[in-house]
Parts: structure tokens; C-alpha cells; sequence
């Protein structure tokens, strides 16, 4: 056996992770929004480009990509220790 074919890219981890930031991403930047705005005082006119915008973007963004790479990692581990590869 190769070591490509051992070593291999898992491609069902790498689209279930895909899946599972892209929700993420879907739910938590309403969510980190809202709470934003729950916290703080009023936000200016609707459809203004604020700093505050930018960075809750950027984080839920950065928190989605984290979620689903933690996602792909377990699927392809565990799919690696049952098949013995």
C-alpha cells in the first residue's frame, strides 16, 4: 500500500468541516451581533460600515473557521483509528 493511500485526504471530514463553519458562521454573527448591540449603546443608521461591524464579522468569521477545522480534525481522526490507518 502507497503512503498516499494510507495518509490520504479524508474529503468527507474536510466538507463536513466545511458545512460546519459555514453554520457556524450563519448562526453566530446574528448572534454576536445582537449581543453587541444588547450591550452597548444604540448603533447609528442601519446599513452603516462601522468598525464594530468589520470586527464582529472578522471574529465570528474567525471563531466559524475554528469550529469547523476542530470539526474536520475529529472526523478524520476518528475515521483514521476505526479503519487502522
Amino acid at each position: 500500500m502507497s503512503d498516499e493511500k494510507v495518509h490520504g485526504t479524508r474529503w468527507s471530514a474536510v466538507s463536513m468541516g466545511w458545512a460546519v463553519a459555514v453554520v457556524a458562521g450563519l448562526v453566530m454573527s446574528p448572534l454576536l451581533r445582537t449581543l453587541y448591540t444588547a450591550l452597548s449603546e444604540p448603533p447609528g443608521e442601519p446599513g452603516d460600515l462601522t468598525v464594530t461591524v468589520v470586527v464582529i464579522s472578522l471574529l465570528a468569521g474567525f471563531l466559524s473557521y475554528l469550529i469547523g477545522g476542530y470539526v474536520a480534525a475529529r472526523m478524520a481522526v476518528a475515521r483514521a483509528a476505526s479503519t487502522g490507518h
